[in-house]
């Protein structure tokens, strides 16, 4: 028998949760950089609307972010969390 296949995401609704994605503060541990994350996320976001080359499953999970000690950080538990989400959906994509 075959597999069941799984349903495919909209674009638009991938593009509405990428942009909606809230990362907790690292507080006073180590996080990754605020600005690495969000102009990764911007440039899936620019591939999915076919402004720039799409981003694959692997590229999200290959990403890596710079960490900072001081000052603003994201949550890195939850970012990796995210992408890892982000990555299966773009397997359904």
């Amino acid at each position: 028998g075959s597999r069941p296949r799984r349903p495919q995401v909209h674009p638009g609704w991938l593009i509405g949760w990428i942009q909606n994605a809230k990362f907790p503060s690292s507080g006073m541990r180590a996080g990754y950089d605020v600005r690495d994350v969000d102009a990764f996320l911007d440039r899936v976001v620019a591939g999915l609307r076919g402004y720039a080359t799409p981003m694959t499953a692997r590229d999200i999970r290959e990403c890596a972010f710079r960490t900072v000690r001081i000052g603003h950080g994201y949550d890195e538990a939850e970012v990796d969390r995210f992408l890892l989400q982000l990555a299966a959906a773009l397997e359904r994509h």
